[in-house]
This record gives C-alpha cells, structure tokens and sequence, in this order.
C-alpha cells in the first residue's frame, strides 16, 4: 500500500489533527484542558504569535494528503535545511505557494513526522531533492545572465571596511538534532524560551551547589545549541534563561526560588519535645498526692513509673533532660549558624560584612511610604529638562576641544565579549529578565551569538526594551531619619545582556578620551591605573601644608551637588558625548535608548511603583560613571582657563580637584574662590543641576592661618556657609584648615577595634577570621596611610590591642609566638596582617606610585616620597618576622625540625578549616607554649613536678602527651588512630565498589568485604604456618585479577618521629609480607599510612596515590588528626596538675 496514504499508520501528529475538532472563534479547543492545549499546539492566537509562530484561523484542522506531504517536502529541501532558519524560510516559501494557513511550528512538526514514519521512500525523497535542485539551476543560470548585463553599467559597491562588518544572524547554521534525545531537548528549550513570554519566574542562585555538578548539566545543553534557532537578541537572552530553567529544574527540582523556610526539622522535633516535657514535669509537680487511680497520674505512672523512682528523681530526670534538650537545640544552631557564616563569607563577603554591620536586610517595617516614593522619584527622573544650549561657555569648551580626533564607529569582537564576560559576577541579583552571569558564561556555543546580537543593535543604534528596563531596590540609609523618601539609596539591577553590552563599550570609550587626554588629571573618578581618592587626598594635604609652611592665602570651597547622578539632563550626556569626540554609533545607540529607559522601585521584593527614566544616568552599568564624567570635562576645562588658584614654590597650579561629583576649590584669596565659585555656578545653572548647599562649605585661611568669615553669597540669596570651629569630611577624611589628625586617628582606631570585635565575635573558621580581620578591619586603617601621620607606638600600640582582643576570644594563645601570628600561612604561620607593616608598606607603595607619575621632577608631593621602595620593605618584613620566629630557642623548635626532616605540615593552615580556638591550641602546641608540667617547672620556674599527671613516668611535653603516654595508648590514641583509618577504609570501599555511608565518620567498617575482584580485611588476625609476631595490620587488600596484596598499616606518632615511624612500619610488616607472597601466591607490598600528632607528613600522599587514593584525602586525614590531638590536649591539660 502506498505509504503516503496509508490510514492503518497515522502518525501522531495526524492522530491529534484528526481529535477534539471542535474549535471556538479564536482556534482554541473550549473543553481541552491548558496542559492538552500545549501538548497539541491549540494555543491561543495571543500565545501562537510568539516568535516562529502564525496565529490560526477559525477553521478545523485538516489530514495532510500525499500531495500536501509532498508539498510540504518540496518547501522543506527548497529552504536549504543545513542553513540556519531553515524553517522561517520553509514558511515563507509554503506561504508564497498558496499553502493552506498552518503555523511555522507545525509546518516543522509535519516535516518531523514525514522523515521519521518513512512516509515517501528514499527514492522518492531523492527525486523530490532532485525537482527542487533542477528548478534552482535553471532560476541560477537565467539570474546569471541578467547579472551579467547589468554588471556592465552597474558601479562597483564600496568594500566594507574592518569597522563595518557584514552581520547576518541568519547565517548561523542551524543543525538537526542526530538524535531523539538531541530533539526532545531542543523541544523542551523552545518550550520554554516560548513559555518566558508568558510567565517569566526568577530562578535559584546555585552558589552553594558544587561547580562541576552544575557544569556537566550546563555542556549537555551547551551541544545542542546550535540545533536551536535564534533570531534577534530577545529570543538569545530567552534561550539562555530557558536553558538555566531546565539545568536549575534538573538540580533543585522546581527552579523557582524558593520562599523563606520555617525552621529545620530537627529544630521543630526538639522544641516539641522539650514542650511536652515541660509539660510533663508541671503535671508531675501537680499530681503529688493524688490518688494512685487518677488517670493523670496513671498516664504518668506507666510513662515514669514514679513508684519504682519515687517523685523527686522523677523530676529530676525531667529537669535534667529539659537543660540536655536546650543544650543540644543550643548547640546544633550554633552549628548551622557557624555553617551559614563561613559559606556566606567564602561565597559573598560583601554580604557577610553587610550583616556584621547589621544593614545586611532593611528592617522590617519601615518601608517608605508608596506614594510619597513615586512622586519623590518620578519628581528627579520623570521630569525631562535640557541644558542650556545658548551658554556662551560651551562654544569655549567646543573650541578647546577641537583638536579631539573622532572616534570611529564601534564594532564588537569576540575578544570583546570574552574579556568582558569573565568580569560578570556568576551569581549577583539579576535584572527583571532573570539571567544570572553564571548562565551566560557557561553556555559558550552562544558567545558568538551574543557578540553577533550586540553588533547588531549597534549598527541599528537601538536595542529592545526590556534591554533598558531596570530593577531599583531601595535601601534604608540612616534608620534615625525615618522612612522620608530621601532616606533611601536606589541600587539598580539591569539586564546582564544590557550590562554586557555597555561594559564592552565603556571600555573603548575610555580608551578614546584617554588617548586623546580629554579627561584631565582633575579627575580621578573611573580613571584606572590611578591611587583614586587617594591621589587627591595627597595633593590636597600638600596644599594645606605648604599654605602653613609658606603662611601665604588660602581660599577653599567644598561644593557638594544635589543628587548629583540623578539630576543629569540626557541633553548634557549627549552633548559632551558628541564634543568628546565619541563614536558615531554609540552616541545613537545611546540616544535612541535613552527614550526607553525606566526602572521598577522596589522595597524587599514588593513593587513601589514604575518610573521612567527621563534625566539622570541610568545606574547600574559600567558606562554610566563614564558618562558621569565625561558631562564634567567641560567644568574642568573651565576652571582649569581660569587664572585663579592656589600655586606652589614650584610654579604649578591647581584650582580644583574632582572625585567623580565631589568637587574642592582652591584660590589664593576669597576673591579668586568667588570667582571660581561663580564659574562652577553658572555652569551647573547651565546644566539645570543644584547644589547640594547643606554640605557646601567655605574656608578662608590668611598668612597660613584661618580666619572668620561670612561665606560667600550667591546671586540669588543663597549662602555658602563657611565651616567655623566644625570640620569637613572630604573623601573620607575629616579636615579644615589642616587635616585633623588626632581626631581621625581616634576615629580610626575605634571603627578598627569595632570590626575587629565584630569578626572575633563570629563563628567563622580560624582561616577566614585571619581573613576577615585582613580585609575588613585591617582596611579602616590602610586608607589612611601617607595621609594621616602614624607612629610607630601609636601603630604597634594597635597590634598589640589586636592580640588581646585574639587572646580574649580565644583565637590566640597567650603564650604563642608573635612573630609566627604574622607570618603567611604558607610558611607556617597564620597570616595576620601587622597594622604597623600594612601603614608604612602602603606609604612606600604611594611613593613608588608618586615616583612613577611624576619622574624624578621637583614634585609638589615631595614629602611623600620613601628612600625603600614597597616590595623591598615588604620583604625585608617577610624576612624578619620568619626568621625571628624560626630562631627562638622554644618557638622555633617545631619549624627547625620539622624542616630538617623534610616533612611538612601546613596544609591545614592553608586550608584554614579548624575553628579559632582549636586552630590557635595546636599552634601553641607545636610552639611547645601550653601549660605542661614540663613548661611551668623548665620556663615559667615554677615548683613542681614535671612528671606526666597520667602516668607520672617520664616528664610532661606536648609531644609526650600526644604520642608518648602509655596511659593513653589504648584510649585516646587508638580512638585517634581507628578515625584516620577509617577514612582509607571508607576511600578503598569506594575504590572497590563496596557500599559505603555517604560520610566517612559514619563509616563503620567490617572485619570482611569481599566481592569477584577484591578481598579488604580491617584489623583482621593473618593466620600463616610460621610464627610471625606482627600478622595484624589496620587493613589488608587482596586484588585477586592482578594478584597483588597491599598490607596497610596506620600510624600517628609524634611530628619528629614521622619519617622514622614509615620506615619502622615497613620493617615491622616484611615477614608477614614475605610469608604471604609464599603461601597466598601474590606480589605483596607493606604500604605505612603515617600523618603526625601535630599535622607533620613525610610520603604519606606517594602512598595514598599507590592504593589509588584520591590524595586530597590527605588533608582529610591531617585534619582528622590534628582534631584528635586537641581533644587530647584539652582533656589531659584539664586535669588539675
């Protein structure tokens, strides 16, 4: 029968055409459920004219005849199907031919279904190819004659340039699926990039879920990318959000995040056990006396049996079980607590210092009032304004600027892309489009795409609007000021496909004006390879002395502006844009975006309101501070023509500095400050920008000396107070007529020892305190350095604070070496930094700074300058504190032999997992600076035995006490001893396909594991025909494919004796290694797992790789050690001596 016509062999799809006819006005099935309506494709007409689909017409759908089908093949070879959008082309050519009204999705579909049912024959299918390849030879050669003629009249077309690239998206070759697995997830990624039209969810942060788990999900969708079509950006971004929705779902189950979680259940079972024991003990107390028949006393009686204990212990057992209960409830959250600290500071330490400040959340309850809100902001960004165009001083500026080459049009490359991509944070909050960076990253077969996307919207010069549609959160600034509208920051989130694109622009904007030396040295905002505020914190402590110094006049003038980025006119932005000489395209793109640029206010996740865009930079990206400024080069210009301003012995002159919108003005008399003031005046009158007069200031100074003053007026009434007895915060940095010193000193100090307090007070991990300290709290006084003048007392009076505050915390032992606590922790110490190298490593990096822009000229920040340069100092420090530490006679005993016998033992610090106090106790220990009877008697010289309190044999070290005492050999050490072997056990069942607990300390192993291939003994008696003293080691693995036996045997002697405790268990297993390569007729080999009490290793990791071993196990295995160790330490040294 013919197979195109065959009714016993209806594909699926005719078999759907063929059910639930009946069909309302609008095409849709009224009795199909909406899951059936998606599985056959009835969707509404709304929902079918997404991208790729037609809507449908009224009529029933119909059967595809044989001709229909062969129409449909014709379409199909003629639209090219190894070219990408095959299926655009295919229906458009089956709507050219007077098809009946079919979507382009079923279109596909039907293709699908002919190929796969073998409805035509492969001869047919060939001589359909063939009719199609004839028509289009024919069309070509008759096209090729008529080309011909016109070529000879027709002007040959301008070659594009580099600059000017060819886009076509529709090049992209779309390949088939070669698989049913391929298709059905190529299906499910159209499905839902098609669904995000509709509902759009916010997916899950997979921060704490492991990297390479979400990687492999990631590459089985990233190869089959190229089998999905993809036409414009939108349906890019679409792609890649859809693709993170199916690997999310496929990891966490439902993707969507998740809502805030009651408590654990571990917590809910205690809690109601500790109430019904509560409960208990009130009704036991009550039913003292009663009959023995009362039922509330029977009930009790059967649950206690209070006539065997009697009352008063029945109430003790419930007293003391409500104190354990509370205990424990106490102890396991300061678990979890401890868990979630370390994990929010290992994945965003931002958020972790955030939540010790305690601004981590806003609080609840005071969110600002709605309508107040929208009116307050529509007010600043909804309200367009343009600058004044008839200034005379802009056509100054333009002539000034006339020099600046213009920038040729931008094209993106894939370099571009690349470098820009590797800059995206994976998991920062996204924007309303819900694409996180990890996901455009990580898809890489669309990074072409994406580049290809991005230049075309800037050859069209506009981009879609949900490109330019942002996500505001506001955040509380000062609690004390309530919940008035001004009282929040807005933190903008946009589309990292938005962010993307301008980030790769901003970066060549930048390079133009700084090749053309636009920007100016006034300004340090953005500027890279600069100190930042820094630089002008320098240069602004340098005039204030030299004032003094040379006692000549001073005007200065602190200009502050009113909501500063908000308050820009587009006009502005364009306009400097244009006379900066930027490129052509980016000014249009630009511009034609501005029109659509709006955010939706929000305040913990509920919507304020939507506001439009319409002045102000659009906050978020990276081109945005660029754009910020580049609308103040024309201010800077201005200025920089005025004859006005402070001047140096060595002639240069300096009237202004700016810091992004932080402006200073200097004049050498009030005159000239009015004058300059006046210019800055006008200009930001121009611009239709305010002052921000609350925190303007002036200060007039006189033969070095500041006098009283009345400010500077202003056209119209307002005043520019000026600053009296108070003093001003510029950059960070309180100061007046000369930088207050002792005022920021102490106000350092006490913001550092409040961080420092802070972190101690965490539950962090001894690593990541050291780390915390360094980065946060260290950082409140590093800033300072080379502005504010340290001594050394004032800074080694700071360490030596620090370390009492350690000490009280029980993060460092009072008797540890100090020089090691500053050495890094790959060298054996814990890596602190000293606030005393930090403050005088930083001024010599100034100085070298200094040294590099200004050459050896007579330079007006002279007395920054350092004879040692940064690195020669830092190492030098480097150099001192190690081998201090190293050549003490007590402390530096460990290291020297450690290092003598080659071993090694800081893997764990470097890991840095051990808690604070554990991590400082085996430091002290190692430093032999614990109070052992040996340590009071030898160095503290106090009376007393120094005999060991266990087995009073011999005298009390460290290194007895963790390895030597035979009092402890069958306890404490055998415990030590059967965790660390545990572990290889736990490791070789895994090896070996043994099943196994999914955690080694639960691991409980068995005398006997036997399968096909391996045999694992755990402490098992050898029985041999000789008489052989040792027959008993930890483990013992026969491989019966390759007949070898490995003996294994485990020791956790004392750090100095690790490299000799090897060989003696080598020696120890040879006869019995001998024995069974006789008898058992295999190749045998001892193999000594030997880790020291105290962390110290030799070949312990050459024999892990020889078992087969993952050798990260090894710092599993030292740490296990090390933690045994301080159980024993904290045990025996808490016996009364």
């Amino acid at each position: 029968m013919d197979k195109g016509v065959n009714p016993d062999r209806k594909s699926p799809l005719i078999s759907m055409m063929n059910t639930n006819t009946e069909v309302n006005r609008n095409g849709v099935n009224e009795r199909a459920t909406e899951s059936s309506q998606l599985m056959l494709g009835n969707d509404t007409v709304e929902d079918q004219a997404v991208r790729g689909r037609q809507p449908v017409t009224g009529t029933t759908r119909r059967k595809y005849s044989r001709e229909d089908n062969r129409a449909v093949m014709e379409c199909y070879f003629e639209s090219r199907p190894d070219v990408r959008g095959y299926r655009r082309r295919m229906h458009d050519i089956w709507r050219e031919r007077g098809g009946f009204d079919i979507s382009e999705q079923r279109l596909a579909d039907q293709v699908r279904t002919i190929k796969r049912d073998d409805w035509f024959t492969e001869e047919e299918l060939d001589e359909i190819k063939e009719t199609i390849q004839g028509r289009e030879r024919r069309s070509e050669e008759e096209n090729e004659s008529v080309r011909v003629d016109e070529q000879m009249n027709e002007v040959p077309p301008r070659l594009a340039t580099q600059n000017e690239p060819v886009i076509d998206p529709a090049v992209r070759i779309v390949r088939d699926p070669t698989s049913d697995m391929e298709k059905d997830l190529v299906d499910r990624i159209i499905e839902e990039r098609n669904r995000l039209s509709r509902d759009r969810p916010r997916l899950r942060a997979l921060r704490h879920i492991e990297r390479g788990k979400i990687i492999e999900e990631v590459k089985k969708i990233d190869k089959v990318l190229d089998c999905v079509e993809i036409r414009d950006v939108t349906e890019l971004n679409d792609t890649i959000m859809a693709c993170a929705k199916i690997v999310t779902e496929k990891i966490c189950g439902n993707g969507e995040r998740r809502q805030t979680r009651g408590p654990p259940a571990w917590k809910v079972r205690l809690q109601q056990k500790l109430e019904d024991i509560r409960s208990d003990l009130s009704k036991v107390v009550e039913c003292r006396g009663r009959d023995f028949d009362d039922p509330m006393r029977m009930r009790l009686e059967k649950k206690y049996r209070i006539r065997n204990k009697g009352y008063d212990v029945v109430v003790e057992e419930l007293k003391q079980d409500l104190s354990a209960i509370s205990q424990k409830i106490k102890r396991y959250s300061e678990r979890v607590e401890q868990y979630n600290q370390n994990r929010t500071f290992v994945n965003n330490q931002k958020r972790f210092y955030q939540d010790l400040q305690g601004n981590g959340n806003n609080i609840a309850g005071e969110a600002p009032d709605k309508e107040k809100s929208k009116e307050f902001w529509q007010g600043i960004w909804s309200e367009p304004t343009k600058h004044n165009t008839n200034a005379e001083w802009v056509n100054r500026v333009k002539g000034r600027l006339e020099h600046v080459d213009r920038q040729e049009d931008l094209s993106i490359t894939a370099d571009d892309v690349k470098k820009m991509l590797g800059k995206v944070p994976n998991w920062k909050s996204p924007g309303p489009d819900g694409v996180q960076g990890f996901w455009m990253k990580n898809f890489r077969s669309l990074h072409e795409l994406i580049r290809i996307h991005l230049q075309k919207c800037l050859e069209d010069g506009n981009v879609p609007e949900w490109m330019t549609s942002g996500k505001t959160a506001l955040i509380m600034k000062d609690p004390a000021k309530g919940r008035q509208p001004g009282n929040y920051r807005p933190i903008t989130c946009l589309p990292l496909m938005w962010k993307t694109l301008t980030g790769i622009l901003a970066d060549k904007l930048y390079e133009h004006l700084s090749d053309q030396d636009v920007i100016g040295d006034e300004q340090k905002g953005c500027i890279r390879k600069s100190r930042g505020t820094k630089d002008h914190l320098m240069l602004d402590k340098a005039i204030l002395r030299d004032s003094r110094k040379r006692m000549t006049n001073l005007g200065i003038c602190w200009i502050d502006y009113q909501k500063a980025y908000d308050m820009l006119p587009h006009s502005w932005i364009l306009e400097t844009m244009t006379i900066t000489g930027m490129a052509k395209n980016v000014i249009d793109l630009i511009r034609n975006s501005m029109r659509s640029w709006n955010t939706e206010l929000e305040y913990l996740g509920e919507k304020i309101a939507e506001v439009k865009i319409k002045r102000g930079i659009f906050q978020g990206d990276s081109l945005s501070p660029l754009l910020f400024v580049t609308a103040l080069i024309p201010l800077s210009i201005l200025l920089r023509e005025a004859i006005q301003g402070y001047k140096f012995r060595q002639g240069r002159k300096v009237n202004h500095l700016l810091y992004m919108d932080d402006l200073k003005l200097y004049g050498k008399s009030k005159t000239e400050l009015e004058a300059l003031v006046n210019t800055v005046r006008i200009f930001t009158s121009d611009i239709q920008m305010k002052f921000g007069l609350q925190k303007c200031a002036t200060l007039v100074m006189k033969r070095g000396k500041k006098i009283e003053d009345e400010g500077i007026s202003m056209p119209d009434g307002q005043l520019l107070q000026d600053l009296g007895e108070e003093s001003y915060k510029y950059l960070g940095i309180l100061e007046a007529d000369r930088i207050k010193m002792e005022d920021m000193k102490e106000k350092v100090r006490k913001e550092y020892y409040r961080r420092i307090r802070k972190v101690l007070e965490t539950k962090l991990n001894g690593g990541n305190v050291i780390k915390a300290m360094n980065t946060w709290a260290v950082a409140a006084v590093r800033y300072t350095a080379g502005i504010l003048d340290w001594t050394v007392n004032e800074l080694r009076e700071m360490d030596r604070k620090t370390r009492k505050l350690m000490t009280i915390n029980r993060a460092l032992h009072p008797k540890a070496d100090v020089d090691r606590l500053y050495v890094s922790r790959d060298e054996g110490g814990r890596g602190m930094v000293s606030i005393e190298e930090c403050v005088r490593i930083e001024e010599c990096s100034l100085s070298d700074y200094i040294k590099r822009i200004e050459g050896n000229e007579d330079s007006v920040l002279d007395s920054f300058i350092k004879d040692q340069t940064a690195a020669e100092l830092k190492k030098e420090k480097v150099i001192k504190r190690t081998d201090g530490w190293k050549e003490k006679p007590l402390h530096g005993q460990y290291p020297k032999k450690v290092e003598e016998m080659e071993t090694q033992s800081w893997n764990w610090l470097r890991s840095g997992w051990l808690k604070k106090e554990t991590e400082g106790m085996i430091l002290a220990a190692q430093d032999q600076a614990l109070p052992t009877r040996n340590y009071k008697v030898t160095i503290m010289k106090e009376q007393g035995s120094k005999k060991c309190r266990m087995c009073g044999e011999r005298d009390e070290t460290v290194m007895h006490i963790l390895s030597e005492c035979e009092k402890l050999a069958q306890g404490e050490y055998k415990k030590r001893h059967d965790r660390v072997a545990s572990i290889i056990h736990w490791e070789l069942c895994e090896i070996h396909g043994f099943r196994r607990c999914k955690n080694w300390f639960e691991h409980r192993a068995e005398p006997v594991l036997e399968n096909n291939d391996v045999k694992i003994l755990w402490d098992f008696n050898i029985h041999t025909d000789r008489v052989i003293e040792a027959r008993r080691p930890d483990i013992v693995v026969v491989d019966k494919v390759n007949s070898q036996t490995m003996i294994i045997d485990i020791a956790v002697p004392g750090d100095f004796r690790v490299k000799t405790k090897e060989s003696e268990k080598v020696e120890k297993y040879q006869d019995l290694a001998l024995e069974l390569t006789r008898v058992w007729k295999t190749s045998t080999k001892v193999i000594p797992i030997v880790i020291g009490a105290l962390g110290a290793k030799y070949r312990i990791i050459d024999w892990m790789a020889l078992l087969g071993v993952d050798v990260k196990r090894y710092t599993l295995i030292q740490q296990t050690a090390l933690l045994g160790s301080a159980n024993i330490l904290r045990k025996v040294l808490s016996i009364p001596a």
